[in-house]
């Protein structure tokens, strides 16, 4: 026991993880009850990892371990992803001590005088700008050098001097609240504590809750308080669509994964759709080469590209689209019947 470290291991009630004695790059996750591997069973990052804690809340699929590695990046992976390519993903630099909350997921560390706190550090792996948008810092002040972070109980952050004299701090008791709420499907309860209190980093933290529990509603009335007018108008193209893959693959585009929702619609069929997303999301290489693979959509991918440049005051310069220009005309009549036919047999 002698050679354990406290800040190389941790558990919870259903996971127990370990680094590796020899390779400081590898976390070993072990079922507490039996000893065999939980989850993905191991992860590998690409340097030493100096510090991990897991999350206390939640089933196994909620299971996370936030770690920071010795050049100062602070991840947060999955135990177990269910084939999720995206595993772990960087959520801060220079933070250490890190101390996941008892009673929610909330992470806490400490950053040069200050502490940091992420209401819902797994947003990250859905929406990056409402994990910046959502931190919470606080400045402790005077606690000397070396100061440990000895807990974190509810609203409550508890801090070692070096000396071991404990500093009691604290964060607003609204995010603890706001996650209860909203894990009681009490949403119009939450969104009325946010109207009240008109904090942008609460409404950052609801629109996170809403990302993860799907709740269009929440998530446009967070998105219009935050001003992000972009997401706002696509959340209202969601809820135009009658279609479930398309609202699926919609909602996909919503946390920034263009390329999943793209996967997601080609696979169940709708490359028209995975067409016209990439054309509106600017993405012409890859509607190039949907277009090939149906050549009469050619000539709209030619045709919205030719106006994109136009309004850009630019002149195409891709050798790409040189190439196949020659191979179309562009004649914006024939594009809307395109469009209209692939409307008419319910594929746009």
């Amino acid at each position: 026991m002698a050679l354990l470290d406290e800040r190389k291991i941790d558990l919870a009630n259903d996971t127990l993880v370990v680094r590796d004695r020899a390779d400081h790059k590898i976390l070993h996750f072990f079922d507490p009850n039996n000893g065999k591997p939980q989850g993905d069973g191991t992860l590998k990052h690409e340097y030493d990892i100096m510090e991990l804690t897991v999350n206390q809340c939640g089933q196994l699929n909620d299971r996370n371990v936030a770690f920071r590695d010795h050049v100062g990046a602070v991840y947060i992976a999955m135990v177990k992803t269910f084939g999720i390519s995206q595993r772990m993903v960087k959520i801060g630099s220079l933070v250490e001590q890190l101390v996941f909350n008892d009673v929610t997921n909330m992470l806490c560390g400490i950053s040069e005088g200050k502490i940091a706190v992420w209401p819902l550090p797994n947003i990250a792996f859905q929406d990056r700008n409402l994990l910046q948008k959502s931190l919470i810092q606080k400045t402790i002040g005077s606690v000397g050098k070396f100061p440990q972070l000895a807990n974190f109980a509810g609203n409550t952050i508890v801090i070692r001097k070096s000396d071991g004299c404990l500093v009691p701090t604290g964060i607003l008791p609204f995010y603890g609240t706001l996650i209860s709420m909203t894990s009681q499907s009490k949403w119009d309860q939450a969104i009325r504590l946010c109207r009240s209190i008109g904090n942008e980093t609460l409404w950052a933290t609801l629109a996170g809750l809403a990302v993860i529990h799907k709740n269009m509603i929440a998530m446009e009335i967070s998105y219009a308080a935050l001003e992000d007018d972009e997401k706002v108008a696509l959340i209202n193209e969601i809820k135009d669509k009658s279609d479930k893959e398309t609202r699926q693959a919609m909602q996909v585009v919503l946390t920034g994964k263009l390329a999943d929702a793209d996967v997601l619609l080609e696979r169940n069929g709708h490359s028209f759709r995975a067409l016209m997303l990439n054309i509106q999301m600017f993405k012409w290489k890859r509607a190039l080469e949907i277009g090939f693979k149906n050549k009469q959509w050619l000539v709209i991918v030619m045709g919205y590209r030719e106006k994109y440049l136009k309004n850009c005051g630019q002149k195409e310069s891709d050798p790409m689209f040189l190439k196949h220009m020659s191979e179309v005309e562009i004649d914006w009549v024939h594009i809307r019947e395109l469009i209209a036919a692939e409307r008419t047999k319910g594929n746009y």
